[in-house]
């Protein structure tokens, strides 16, 4: 069985066609990064917890603001296990969690949920914000329009932690060395 049929068991099932699908996106990502860049897949992954814990802190802000404590500490937790993630210090995806998505169907059709649950969240929370932010500038609404910018870093930062989890699952193994053309 190769890594591919653990990684993306076709079922037949909804949630595992979008996960597959979800899974099928980032691995495109990653060997775009890999042929333009020339850089391992680890390194892309790391730079997407940055900037989502970058979006995470900044939405904390903005919900101490606006006087949200579930915001708040949504905000900061999942902010401070993106910069875990960043430093290399912290792998919600280890070796043990991957075997788990393969060999124990409830474990990892849990994961698999809460994969796409996430993923989910941060594009919702995008839309509902981008929608928000567009009808506050429309009717001139101050309030509107921050808070669509307020949900709109929440939004990214939860759909870049998805983003990165989905790119922790992908080894691609080294990128290929690029020959240099030899101008005539």
């Amino acid at each position: 069985m190769s890594l591919d049929d653990k990684l993306k068991p076709e079922d037949g099932g909804l949630l595992n066609r979008i996960d597959n699908a979800l899974l099928g996106f980032h691995v495109k990502i990653a060997e775009l990064w890999q042929d333009r860049t020339g850089l391992r897949t680890e390194v892309l992954a790391k730079y997407v917890h940055g900037f989502s814990a970058a979006a995470c802190f900044a939405s904390t802000g903005m919900s101490v603001l606006a006087q949200s404590i579930f915001g708040t500490l949504l905000s900061a937790v999942i902010g401070t296990s993106e910069v875990l993630k960043f430093a290399g210090i912290y792998h919600l995806r280890s070796p043990l969690m991957l075997s788990a998505r393969e060999i124990l169907p409830q474990e990892g059709t849990a994961l698999k949920l809460l994969d796409v649950m996430v993923y989910g969240l941060g594009a919702l929370t995008l839309a509902r914000s981008a929608t928000q932010f567009i009808y506050g500038l429309a009717a001139g609404e101050l309030e509107s329009t921050v808070l669509g910018v307020y949900s709109g870093t929440a939004g990214i930062g939860i759909l870049f932690w998805g983003m990165g989890d989905y790119l922790d699952m992908i080894d691609l193994g080294s990128p290929k060395k690029k020959q240099k053309e030899n101008p005539l």
